[in-house]
């Protein structure tokens, strides 16, 4: 049965691969407690290993928080200038 799941899916290295998917789009759809209860899990724990929304949290955040973003390159290296220019010019 791997094999011929491998074939069409050369990604899949085993069931385990499979498992891990299943239960992660169990968390993003239905939450952690009902994923724990399809999983069969004993412990919450062993439910959150498979979370992957922390890692879809922190890029939104660099998104918004990022300096760059929503303005442009030329207007970022330009402030950045003027403010060395005027620490420069204090320390002197």
């Amino acid at each position: 049965m791997v094999i011929q799941l491998r074939e069409q899916f050369p990604q899949v290295k085993n069931l385990h691969h499979i498992r891990g998917s299943v239960i992660t789009h169990w968390q993003k759809q239905e939450g952690v407690m009902e994923a724990m209860v399809k999983a069969g899990h004993r412990y919450v724990s062993s439910t959150q290993r498979y979370q992957t929304n922390k890692y879809e949290e922190l890029q939104d955040q660099l998104k918004t928080m990022h300096p760059l973003e929503g303005m442009a390159l030329g207007s970022y290296f330009h402030v950045s200038i003027a403010y060395i220019c005027r620490a420069l010019n204090n320390s002197l």
